[in-house]
């Protein structure tokens, strides 16, 4: 897989990693949340994508569910952020089934591409 964090970000993020149990449960149940809606809130990624975004916040549903386990009112919510709510940024992106880190929370990267020099 291409290496979307600086090396040094990238082993904090393993590092970090490596000290989930079940114990301390979703990380992505507490994150800090930029911005809410009825069924979905927008976070600031812990440890940003920051080899090639400016900017790299998530998008995910306020419960700890899988994609497959969202309700009708979650997916049309969320449907409707995404046509209308995200202009801030340039990309939503979505890990495959073997790329994701927390698969049991499902969530979409919001990013904003760093811009390469002239």
């Amino acid at each position: 897989m291409a290496q979307l964090r600086t090396q040094k970000l990238a082993e904090e993020y393993t590092t970090y990693r490596n000290t989930w149990t079940e114990e301390t449960g979703c990380v992505l149940c507490t994150c800090d949340v930029a911005k809410e809606f009825t069924y979905w809130k927008i976070c600031p990624a812990k440890f940003p994508y920051d080899l090639i975004a400016s900017r790299h916040d998530m998008l995910l549903p306020k419960r700890h569910v899988t994609e497959n386990g969202l309700t009708d009112a979650e997916h049309a919510e969320y449907l409707d952020i995404k046509r209308n709510h995200l202009s801030d940024y340039e990309f939503v992106v979505e890990g495959t089934s073997h790329t994701q880190t927390v698969p049991q929370h499902f969530h979409q990267h919001l990013l904003v591409m760093k811009k390469i020099p002239e």
